[in-house]
């Protein structure tokens, strides 16, 4: 898996980011949690190939997120900070426990 991490990264430093989001993809689909916060940030920032979709790096980020993956849950974190909405973490989410449940509002 790291090698294919390292595939990954090397499309991304070529500008091939949809080479890099396929790889990625492949990895998160089979539950790597860094993959897919990788797929995350393609998907938040976009690239050659690759459009930008918000709602998409949410929910990477996110699945990452439950799964301990602490850039995962500060990255959906900072993209909810600058959204439309708040969100709120029931008290199983909150007290360092990144897989929580969360609640999102209307500001």
């Amino acid at each position: 898996m790291v090698d294919l991490i390292v595939d990954g990264e090397e499309a991304l430093s070529k500008g091939d980011t949809y080479i890099a989001r396929d790889i990625f993809e492949r990895m998160a689909l089979d539950g790597d949690p860094e993959a897919m916060y990788r797929l995350g940030l393609i998907y938040r920032d976009g690239g050659r190939g690759v459009v930008s979709d918000r709602e998409e790096a949410r929910r990477w980020f996110s699945r990452a997120s439950k799964q301990g993956h602490v850039k995962a849950h500060d990255a959906l974190l900072a993209m909810n900070s600058h959204s439309e909405y708040i969100t709120v973490f029931t008290e199983k989410g909150y007290g360092g426990n990144y897989g929580g449940e969360m609640s999102r509002f209307r500001r």
